[in-house]
């Protein structure tokens, strides 16, 4: 009889346990990352929008480095997305003219706010037009503000950086 009593009693705090993590609001126990739990709305994750300032991704978006800068010439999907995305972005030099022996050398997508990559290597293709590069398999694993780096080198071999905020709400 005593062994029941200590079976029920673990399991009945088994269960309250689990229920009061269900019910808990600390986003801060996942790291932000959602679990999805019977009876809650829907929602995948805790996402409350972007900081100000992180402009929209669109044909024209252009950051600068030291010596190059990259320019999104197009966006697929249009409005980034959760997961797959694609890119075709030009080099240039910061005076806008055109950087015809620079590089695209490596990209990667990065989650500030949790310190974590879209864990999937971009995909890094030159193009027919000297100094632009599709950029396949930008992954955003959440919704939530990211950055696009990437690693350039010059003509004259100096290597560069470049950082895009996005905003991926979908």
């Amino acid at each position: 009889m005593k062994q029941r009593r200590t079976t029920v009693a673990s399991t009945m705090l088994l269960v309250c346990s689990l229920a009061a993590c269900e019910g808990s609001d600390d986003s801060s126990a996942s790291h932000g990352h959602s679990v999805s739990h019977a009876g809650t709305s829907g929602e995948e994750d805790d996402f409350k929008g972007c900081p100000d300032g992180y402009p929209n991704v669109a044909p024209g978006l252009q950051v600068m480095g030291e010596q190059l800068a990259v320019k999104v010439i197009a966006a697929s999907p249009a409005e980034p997305e959760r997961y797959i995305n694609g890119w075709t972005v030009e080099l240039s030099a910061r005076d806008g003219s055109p950087a015809l022996d620079a590089e695209l050398i490596r990209g990667q997508t990065f989650m500030p706010v949790h310190g974590h990559d879209g864990r999937v290597q971009p995909k890094l293709t030159a193009l027919e037009l000297p100094g632009q590069f599709e950029v396949d398999r930008l992954n955003f694993t959440m919704r939530g503000p990211w950055e696009v780096r990437f690693w350039l080198r010059a003509g004259s071999g100096a290597e560069d950086h470049v950082v895009f905020n996005v905003c991926v709400a979908k």
